[in-house]
Formats: C-alpha cells, sequence, structure tokens
C-alpha cells in the first residue's frame, strides 16, 4: 500500500542479461535490518509500490502508484535462455523487516505488498494499480529458464519478511500485507492487479526449473511464502497479523486474469512450484503457498487477522476468465509443494496444480468486529477454453503442515488439483474472542463456470495430499484435498463462535459445468487426507474429494453461534449440463485419516468419490442460541449431463 517513491530499496546486484542471471543478496546487520532485494530477469515484470518499515498519513490527501506494461511485440524463430532469478535476504542479530522478491519471466507483478506499514487516512485516498496487457504473437520460440528463487534471512529476535519466488508469465503477488496497521476515517484505500492475456504462441517450447520459496528462522516469525509458476496465478489480498479500522470508509482489492491466448504445438514442462516455512523457536504467523498451472486462485486468505469496520467496507475480488485455444499442446507439471514450519503457530500452507483453482476467503485465527458494515469476499473462474489433443499430466499437489513444539496451533492444510475446484470461506479460529457482526452484513462468495471444448484430452493427475501437523497441546486443524473437477469443500467452520446481532452473513459455493468432452480420458491419482495428532485437545475437519462436482458444504466442528435478530446461511450448487461422448475416467479413489488426541476429540472425517456427492449441513457439537432470527443450509446438485459411450472405474 505504500508507495514506491517513498521507499528505499537496498538491491544487490542484478545481471539481467549475464550467465548467472538476476541476482539480488541483501546484506546483514549488527542490529535492525530493513531492506528490500528485488532480483528480476526476463521481460517487463513489475515489482511496483513495495512498502518496508513505512509510516504514511493523509489528511486530506491523495496517494497514487500505477505501473503498467503493455507488450504488443512480435517474435519469431527465438530462443532465450535464462540461469534463473535469485533474491536472498540477509540476517540480523536484532528484528528484520524484509521483502525479497525473485521473478523471472514476462509480466509477472508484485505489487502493493508491505512489511510494518503504519497508514492513517482521513478524508484522503491512497489507490494502487498494477497492470500488464500481452498481445504478443509468438512463432517457433523456445523459452529455458533456471528457476526463481526467493530465500528468507534469519534473525535472532523478530523477523517479519516477505519471500516471494514467481516464474513464467503474468502472475500476480497483490496487495500482502505483513503487521500493517491501516486505518481508515473516512477514506479510501483500493489496490488491484490486472493481467491480460490475448498472445499468441505457435511451436513453442517452455522448460523451466520451478519456483520455489523459502522462509527464514527467528525467535518470533511473522512471514508469508509464495512460490508461483505457469500463467496468470494469483496470490491476492493475503494478510498476516494485520489491524485495520475502516470507520466509513472503503477497503478494496481486486486481482483479474483474462486469457484469451492462442497456443498451438506447444510444450510446457515445469519444474514445479515449492514453499518452504521457517521455524521458529517462539510464536510463528506464516502463510506457505505453492502454485503451478494457470489461472489458480489463492485469495483474501488472512493468519491472525484483526478487523474493526464501523459504518465501513472491505471486499475483496479474484476473478479468473479464459477463453484461450489450446490445440496438440503437452503440459507436464513437476507439482506444487506447500510445507509449513515448526514453532508455536498460526499458519495456512496451500499447494494448487491445474488450472483455476480457488482457495478463497479461508482465514486461520480472524477476529472481525463489524458495526453498521459490510465485508465481503468473492472468487470467480470462467473457462470457455478450447482444447484439442492436449496431454496434461500432473505432479500433484502436496500440502504438509509443521509442527508445533510447545503450545497451541492452528492450522490450514489445502491441496487441490486439477480444473475448478472450490476451497472456499472456511474458517479456523479460536474459542476465545469470536467474531462479533451488529447491524452488518458478511458475505462470502465462489463461483465456477465451464464452458469448455475437450476433443481428445488426455489429464493425468499426481493426486491431491493434504498432511496436517501435530501439537503438543491444543490443536485446532483443517485439511483439504480436492482432486478432479468442480469439487467444492464450502463454508466449513472449525471450532469457533459466532455472535450476530441485526445481521446476516451468508456464503455462497456454485459450480455449473457447460463443458463439452470428446473422446476425452482422466486418470486420478487420488485425494488423501490425513490429520495431525495432539497431546492435548483436538478439534479437526478432514475432507478429500475425488471426481467432479461433489459438495461438501456447512459442515461446523465444535461451533457455537449466538444469533439475536439474525440470519446466518449457507447454500452450495452444482449444476451438471455436460456433454460427454466417449469419455473415460478412472478415479485413484478419495482417503480420509483422523488424527488423534490425548484430549478431548472434536473431528468430522468426509471422503467422497464420484460425481454429485452431497456432504452438507453436517455438525459436530454443534450449539446454536437463536432468537428471533434464522438459521439455514442448503446443499444442491442438479444432474442434466448428456453421457454417450462413456465410462467410469
Amino acid at each position: 500500500m505504500a508507495m514506491g517513491s517513498f521507499v528505499s530499496l537496498g538491491t544487490g546486484a542484478a545481471f539481467a542479461d549475464g550467465p548467472h542471471g538476476a541476482t539480488a543478496t541483501g546484506g546483514s546487520s549488527g542490529g535492525d535490518l530493513y531492506q528490500q532485494n528485488i532480483a528480476q530477469e526476463g521481460r517487463q515484470n513489475s515489482a511496483c509500490d513495495e512498502g518496508d518499515y513505512s509510516d504514511i498519513t493523509l489528511a486530506p490527501g491523495r496517494l497514487t502508484g500505477r505501473c503498467v506494461n503493455g507488450d504488443g511485440s512480435f517474435n519469431k524463430f527465438a530462443r532465450v535462455r535464462y540461469s534463473g532469478a535469485r533474491a536472498e535476504g540477509g540476517s540480523s542479530t536484532f528484528d528484520l523487516y524484509q521483502q525479497n522478491v525473485a521473478q523471472r519471466g514476462r509480466q509477472n507483478n508484485a505489487c502493493d505488498d508491505s512489511v510494518d506499514l503504519g497508514l492513517d487516512v482521513t478524508d484522503g485516498a491512497l489507490t494502487t494499480d498494477c497492470v500488464n496487457g500481452d498481445r504478443s504473437r509468438n512463432e517457433d520460440t523456445f523459452v529455458a529458464s533456471g528457476g526463481a528463487l526467493a530465500r528468507g534471512g534469519s534473525g535472532d529476535s523478530y523477523a517479519y519478511q516477505h519471500n516471494v519466488a514467481q516464474e513464467g508469465r503474468q502472475n500476480n503477488v497483490c496487495n500482502l500485507s505483513d503487521i500493517s496497521s491501516p486505518s481508515l476515517d473516512p477514506g479510501r484505500l483500493t489496490a488491484g492487479c490486472v493481467n491480460t492475456d490475448a498472445s499468441s504462441s505457435k511451436h513453442a517450447g517452455v522448460k523451466s526449473r520451478g519456483a520455489r520459496a523459502l522462509g527464514g528462522s527467528d525467535g518470533y516469525v511473522e512471514q508469508q511464502n509464495v512460490a508461483q509458476e505457469g500463467r496468470q496465478n494469483n496470490a491476492c489480498a493475503n494478510v498476516v497479523d494485520v489491524s485495520a479500522s475502516v470507520s466509513d470508509g472503503d477497503l478494496n482489492t481486486w486481482c483479474v486474469n483474462k486469457d484469451r491466448s492462442g497456443n498451438e504445438e506447444t510444450l510446457v514442462r515445469s519444474g514445479g512450484a515449492r514453499s518452504d516455512g521457517g521455524t521458529s523457536t517462539g510464536s510463528l504467523y506464516q502463510q506457505t503457498l505453492a502454485q503451478d498451472g494457470r489461472q489458480n486462485n489463492a485469495c483474501a486468505d488472512g493468519v491472525d487477522a484483526d478487523l474493526t469496520l464501523s459504518g465501513g467496507r472491505e471486499a475483496w475480488w479474484c476473478g479468473n476468465t479464459d477463453h484461450s485455444g489450446n490445440k496438440r499442446v503437452l503440459v507436464k507439471g513437476a507439482g506444487a509443494h506447500a510445507q509449513g514450519g515448526s514453532g508455536l503457530y498460526q499458519e495456512q500452507d496451500t499447494a494448487q496444480e491445474g488450472r483455476q483453482n480457488n482457495v478463497c476467503g479461508s482465514a486461520t485465527y480472524w477476529w472481525p468486529s463489524v458495526t453498521n458494515g459490510r465485508t465481503g469476499s468473492g472468487c470467480g473462474n470462467g473457462d470457455g477454453s478450447s482444447n484439442e489433443d492436449v496431454l496434461v499430466k500432473g505432479g500433484g499437489a502436496h500440502a504438509k503442515g509443521g509442527a508445533g513444539a510447545d503450545g497451541d496451533v492452528w492450522q490450514q492444510s489445502v491441496a487441490q488439483e486439477g480444473r475448478q475446484n472450490n476451497a472456499c470461506a472456511n474458517l479456523n479460529h479460536p474459542l476465545a474472542g469470536p467474531p462479533s457482526l451488529t447491524d452488518s452484513r458478511a458475505e462470502a462468495s465462489c463461483y465456477n463456470s465451464d464452458r469448455s471444448r475437450n476433443k481428445k484430452v488426455l489429464v493425468k493427475g499426481g493426486g491431491a495430499h493434504a498432511e496436517g501437523g501435530s501439537a503438543a497441546s491444543e490443536l485446532d486443524q483443517q485439511n483439504f484435498a480436492q482432486e478432479g473437477r468442480q469439487n467444492n469443500a464450502c463454508a466449513n467452520l472449525n471450532a469457533p463462535e459466532i455472535s450476530l446481532t441485526g445481521s446476516r452473513a451468508q456464503t455462497r459455493c456454485k459450480t455449473v459445468d457447460g463443458s463439452d468432452n470428446e473422446e476425452t480420458k482422466e486418470i486420478g491419482g487420488g485425494a488423501r487426507v490425513k490429520g495431525g495428532s495432539s497431546a492435548g485437545s483436538l478439534y479437526q475437519q478432514n475432507i478429500a474429494q475425488e471426481g467432479r462436482q461433489n459438495n461438501a458444504c456447512d459442515n461446523h466442528n465444535h461451533l457455537d453461534a449466538n444469533i439475536t435478530d439474525g440470519r446466518q446461511s449457507a447454500r452450495c450448487v452444482t449444476v451438471d449440463r455436460s456433454v460427454n461422448r466417449g469419455t473415460t475416467t478412472a478415479g485413484g479413489g478419495a482417503r480420509v485419516e483422523g488424527g488423534s488426541a490425548l484430549g478431548d476429540l472434536f473431528q468430522q472425517n468426509i471422503a467422497q468419490e464420484g460425481r454429485q456427492n452431497n456432504a452438507c449441513g453436517n455438525s459436530n457439537d454443534l450449539t446454536i442460541t437463536a432468537t428471533g432470527s434464522r438459521t439455514d443450509s442448503q446443499c444442491l446438485a442438479v444432474d442434466r449431463s448428456v453421457n454417450i459411450g462413456s465410462q467410469e472405474d
């Protein structure tokens, strides 16, 4: 949110065309360290509006930052070989405030990301826009890359850090905040990242070694580690330890990707996306995110977020639209791997591989207080792509939670592989300090629409695997693994208290399949979930789904809801209007293994395989106190598909 012109950058040497790639190496300090290390290699990459230890006051005033890239180039018989981009953080014997960004490829955005930002806006406006537009044409091209690596530094006291590695084309890391305190009274704060790809690629080969983000270690760590490889992946509006106060103001973020590219006789071979969390001997607040593929969303996911709205509005939106044409295309992924660190911590570990998967509006240790206000998050995917003679082989999505050395652990581990799977509006937070809505409205919406055309397409998945960590004391955990197409894990609450007074809380998840599939074959690697164990009490949800349009919706574990003159609702809808001729589907199975506890155990284990299975409105240890109020959940599956000569095993 802080403007780039107000921030002094400490970057190492960059060799854009040299044999060793672009390298930014941070220095070290015997005292406190405030540093940004940015390495970019390729074409039209943006590191825009990055703030590190900034303090901004507007009363009144307006501050605007804008980064725009437009590529209308034409490339024929081109060969590009990169050694990779590498950003390495320095170390400190005291406090560490640092951003390490490595980007390799074309039109990647690291935009409006802040570490330790103090912002006070009165009758003012702060706006940031990052925009990429690609209308290039590429014929007989070959790109080979050494990968992108971002490695966090270490300290002996406190570490506040972003580690971002991106490789490919038009990936977004937008509006990530770490230990930030924005105050709007009244005011407006807006951040937007937009990618548009209308490029045409013919006889193209892309080979990379992958994107890797490695977290640092310290006595006390607050950190985000993001690795993205592929095209048009979003890590948007994800916050760690943010305290936001909005009075009669607006706080808005949107990230949008539009793909109208044409790809013919192309080969894409990825090295995978890998994100490894750091460790802590004290408290650890961390997000570990790995995404590999095209148009995957990790949006509006928070760790230890404190939000106060009084007559204000907060909104996040992430949208993907795919109207690409793909003919005789081979895509081979090495997988997405997210592994959490260890310590006394709150953590989210997310791994996604494939196309248009959503992890949206899912929060860990979330503390909203809304009075006469409105808060909402939305993720939408629209697939109108055309795919002919395409082979997709995934390396699998793997999310593994870390372990808590001492004390309590709050954790979410999400692994999704395939197309248009939703993990939406799943909240995991402690029993103390519940979310509170007074005369307000809270909404979350996830929507997928598939109108793709697939002919002679082979998809072979490597499987989605989510494994929870363990704790030496209380463990509050959600583990989701989904593989296939258009599966929903939506509006599942774990160990929360919710207070609604004259308010409305609503969650909607909807998937519509209008795809046309001819002589296609899908082979699943299976969805696997293994819950963690606890030496104390255990509050856990484990959900594994494989197939198409399965619902796990509005299932609450150890929920205590107090509703007065209010309404709480959840609605999950799947509609199948697909046409399938001569198709074959072979699943690898859905398996769930629950954790164990030496103390109290509150647990839900759900495994679903096939098409349009519903696990809806199942609550475990539910307490509802409703006065003049209404609570309801609806799960609807409509099958109007046409299947001719199709086989499912």
